[in-house]
């Protein structure tokens, strides 16, 4: 049994245990890696039916949406993180992506440098920031 199906034995003992946000988020964050992402949107939304006020939810299921190029509802979920909470990095730093994705340039700037801003020691949005900025039109892909 490889570590990935370890953790996902170890997450799905924990969830029949005490199924809670912290688990399904970390399952589907798993699923998520493992390119299951209907297995992964479906913890995040079991995730937000427990508690529909967690920002890093709503990024962890744009981010799926953003995975699976479903690029008008990662923005909404994204969207929604911000709304709730305007400090999570991630979640500028996954809708300046589909942006990029989008060639919305301009959004996605906006979104890099706030993501930037907010954790200055992450250097993938100076990356995707400079590629714009370079003239580099090409797919940033997650994983």
């Amino acid at each position: 049994m490889g570590q990935s199906d370890q953790a996902l034995s170890d997450y799905n003992q924990s969830i029949a245990i005490s199924p809670t946000i912290t688990a399904y988020n970390d399952r589907g964050d798993l699923y998520l890696d493992l390119g299951k992402y209907d297995l992964a949107l479906s913890d995040f939304q079991t995730a937000l039916k427990l508690d529909p006020g967690q920002a890093l939810t709503y990024t962890n299921l744009g981010h799926a949406y953003y995975a699976m190029q479903k690029n008008d509802l990662a923005v909404a979920s994204l969207d929604q993180a911000i709304q709730i909470d305007r400090s999570s990095w991630q979640a500028f730093f996954y809708r300046g992506l589909v942006y990029y994705n989008q060639g919305q340039y301009n959004p996605a700037i906006s979104d890099l440098t706030t993501a930037i801003q907010l954790a200055p020691q992450n250097a993938t949005p100076f990356l995707i920031r400079g590629r714009i900025q370079a003239g580099q039109w090409f797919l940033f892909t997650s994983s």
